[in-house]
């Protein structure tokens, strides 16, 4: 029963998943962000549900060292990573 509530639930996002589009990695912008090469045109794509660490310095950083409480020496490195 859960199963199928799920499905049901699931069901009208099906359409999200129903085109397929082939293109070539560019770039990792960042642990995140994705630079693809679609049918001739560079396409930034941002990947849902993720929010990695930044890789360097820029706003959204210190909005992240207020969020988590850690400073950057500690945020960098794990961005860095993320982008690798």
């Amino acid at each position: 029963m859960k199963l199928f509530i799920l499905l049901l639930l699931l069901l009208p996002w099906s359409p999200l998943f129903a085109e397929e589009a082939r293109g070539t990695l560019i770039e990792v912008e960042d642990g995140d962000t994705l630079m693809v090469d679609l049918a001739g045109k560079k396409e930034r794509i941002q990947l849902l549900g993720v929010d990695a660490p930044e890789d360097r310095q820029n706003p959204k950083l210190k909005h992240d060292m207020q969020r988590t409480g850690l400073d950057a020496a500690q945020l960098l490195p794990a961005g860095r990573a993320a982008t690798q």
